[in-house]
């Protein structure tokens, strides 16, 4: 079925020009050139049988629109028109495999770039009317002189005709004939605005063809092919998301772009692409799409990252406030919210965000001082200054003269005060902290810090990294299992870290063997021969000293006293993890940093030799490829830590230690770490105190 073609698309294509590049001599005009008899059953040329250089009839010109002068005569669109339409219909009409199919004069709408292989790989499309048919040809046109452009009128020989099996499409897999008739043709008059069309139902009919699109994506971008993402998106004429409907994207275009979920976006013209029964509307380029609009943030779903507010000298122009989009998924645009001080969001000096300011997954806005020497998305006017003793806060759904709705995100030090303040040092959320529920977490005034030496902007130096990702507040610190008892009665069981460098633990992970017994909290600094027990089983009462568990120390290990909480170890910061206790045959203990790097591990049995569960096993494949757990004088059993070896080079033996905290336990035997099980020793139980 042909779709139809309105009169004003008619005459748009009649008013199109082209430049003529054959040979000066086109019998396929449907008019008369100078010197060729008019074969024109129609209206004679003027008076005379011979054009006189500019051809006046009334026909359609299928080189390409111009005549033979250089001159377009004609009131035909450029192209072949229909009979170009018929050839391209020929070959997806034709049987997979060889075949003779001559194509003239039809237009190269789109030039599709290399992304991968197969028909990720470059080509090139073809069409000759409006409404279709289109034609996708799977050769590389740098292959072909002269090269593969936009807008050319040109003449091939389809000799390969192919239907790829995964995909469906229909293509031309080899060619060997290329002729450039003219070039300079505004495609775009061949461009369908289908936003009403049911694109999935109706897939058949455009594949291929020139569209453009206004969609709404209603899914984050996910995996579409090797080195392509696609999101769920709807339209007037699809009104529900469905995984049949995606935007499809190289993976280059996303990365770094704006887009996400809850936008609305301009695609096209390009060709309509597929997979199957999917159609995917692309954008091979950038310049592909536009972002219109998208949704505004609700609350929490955008964080107050870093603060420019301590200046020498006048603070003037020179401040800024940096905000993060955490979602993965998400783009917001804060087009029509308010950034305000501690006097809110009816204060007299709060900014009016008035233009789009899209942040896309993962991205920062930063809304600077004109003269900050930053490149600011927004302009922070002089007179919203923050002060020594203040707040800022980004609000959304707000009427003019009056308070905002919604309240994103707030940082408030009017009462309690930044950990540190500094000239040109701005201030700002440790990393660790920056996350999904960053705008809680930032609440928390003790998890920001000045920024760190060594990050500065602008010629001035000034100290900080307003756009970019926050360094850690703190190093990360070093820590080592130093002490492990896995046979306590009841599963109380204990395991101690030592710090060798102190630092920051927030975000770190205390495994056994798969599992993950512990994560650390954020705002966690340690510092160097700090230790830290961790108590299992901290549901039972019999682990916890007869009443529930006390709250874990993070300030000093004297937090929760041993006098009141007699299972805690003074000289130690107590954590308790629900864990029901440490399987005391083959396991690993390792530690995970919030990277999910390995950074330390010990590897326990209770026997020499037999079998290893095969959660031990993954575990120390973990540990020995991050280069933390080894044979004594180095390397790795050629079959790795399994079942004889595994048990062969862990450390003895876990059910032999005491069946209480003061019985003996498994310890480090100096400060040296070899990664190996003569690292450690069996003794008297050290918990909260330095081994002997």
């Amino acid at each position: 079925m042909r779709k139809s073609l309105s009169l004003g698309i008619v005459l748009a294509l009649g008013a199109a020009l082209a430049v003529g590049c054959d040979d000066g001599v086109d019998p396929a005009d449907a008019g008369m050139d100078t010197g060729v008899t008019d074969p024109d059953g129609g209206t004679e040329d003027s008076g005379t049988g011979e054009d006189s250089g500019a051809d006046e009839d009334s026909g359609t010109d299928m080189d390409g629109g111009p005549d033979d002068g250089g001159v377009m005569g004609d009131a035909g669109p450029p192209g072949g028109g229909a009979a170009t339409s018929a050839q391209i219909q020929a070959v997806l009409d034709a049987a997979d495999g060889a075949v003779d199919l001559m194509i003239d004069d039809a237009i190269v709408t789109y030039v599709k770039p290399a992304i991968g292989t197969e028909l990720d790989g470059a080509g090139f499309f073809v069409q000759a009317e409006q409404m279709g048919p289109a034609l996708f040809v799977g050769v590389d046109p740098t292959g072909l002189s002269p090269a593969v452009a936009p807008g050319q009128v040109v003449d091939l020989r389809v000799t390969t005709r192919t239907t790829d099996t995964d995909s469906g499409i229909v293509f031309a897999s080899a060619i060997d004939m290329w002729n450039v008739d003219s070039e300079g043709v505004d495609v775009s008059i061949l461009a369908q605005d289908v936003s009403a069309v049911d694109l999935v139902a109706d897939l058949p009919l455009y594949f291929g063809e020139l569209i453009t699109l206004t969609a709404t994506t209603e899914t984050g971008f996910g995996f579409a092919g090797s080195g392509f993402s696609a999101a769920q998106i709807t339209s007037a004429g699809f009104a529900t998301a469905d995984t049949s409907f995606r935007f499809r994207v190289p993976d280059s275009v996303l990365d770094g772009s704006q887009l996400g979920s809850g936008c609305t976006v301009q695609i096209g013209p390009t060709p309509l692409w597929q997979f199957s029964a999917d159609a995917q509307p692309s954008a091979w380029r950038d310049g592909d799409y536009a972002i219109t609009d998208c949704q505004e943030p609700a609350a929490g779903e955008l964080v107050i990252t870093e603060i420019g507010y301590n200046f020498a000298g006048s603070d003037a122009d020179l401040e800024f406030i940096e905000i993060y989009n955490p979602s993965s998924s998400a783009s917001f645009d804060l087009n029509g919210c308010r950034l305000a001080d501690s006097a809110g969001f009816t204060g007299m000096d709060a900014l009016d965000i008035a233009s789009s300011l899209i942040l896309g997954p993962g991205q920062y806005a930063t809304i600077a001082g004109s003269m900050s020497e930053i490149m600011g998305d927004a302009t922070l006017p002089a007179a919203l200054e923050f002060e020594g003793s203040d707040a800022a806060s980004i609000g959304c759904a707000c009427t003019a003269g009056a308070d905002c709705a919604v309240v994103v995100d707030t940082v408030d030090w009017s009462t309690m005060s930044f950990p540190a303040e500094m000239d040109d040092v701005s201030v700002q959320l440790d990393a660790a902290a920056v996350g999904t529920d960053g705008a809680t977490t930032n609440d928390l005034l003790s998890l920001w810090c000045l920024t760190p030496d060594g990050e500065t902007y602008g010629a001035m130096g000034r100290r900080g990294t307003p756009g970019a990702a926050n360094p850690a507040c703190s190093p990360p610190a070093v820590v080592r299992v130093n002490e492990i008892n896995a046979n306590i009665t009841g599963g109380c069981d204990l395991v101690e870290l030592r710090v060798v460098s102190g630092g920051s633990l927030a975000g770190f992970e205390l495994r056994e063997r798969t599992s993950t017994v512990l994560t650390f909290p954020l705002g966690f600094n340690v510092a160097t021969n700090d230790l830290i027990v961790v108590h299992f089983d901290s549901g039972d009462t019999a682990c916890t000293g007869g009443g529930a568990a006390p709250a874990d120390e993070v300030l000093t290990p004297a937090d929760q006293p041993a006098l009141t909480f007699p299972t805690n170890y003074d000289g130690a910061f107590d954590f308790y993890s629900s864990d029901s206790g440490i399987t005391s045959t083959d396991n690993v203990i390792w530690l995970r940093d919030p990277a999910g790097v390995v950074v330390e591990a010990v590897l326990i049995s209770d026997d020499a030799t037999g079998t290893a569960a095969g959660s031990s096993e993954s575990a120390a494949a973990d540990v020995a490829m991050a280069g933390e757990w080894t044979m004594v004088g180095g390397g790795v059993p050629a079959g790795g830590f399994v079942d004889d070896d595994f048990n062969a080079h862990a450390v003895q033996d876990s059910n032999a230690t005491g069946s209480s905290a003061s019985g003996e336990s498994l310890q480090r035997n100096d400060d040296d770490d070899m990664n190996d099980r003569d690292d450690w020793i069996q003794g008297a139980q050290s918990f909260g105190a330095f081994n002997t």
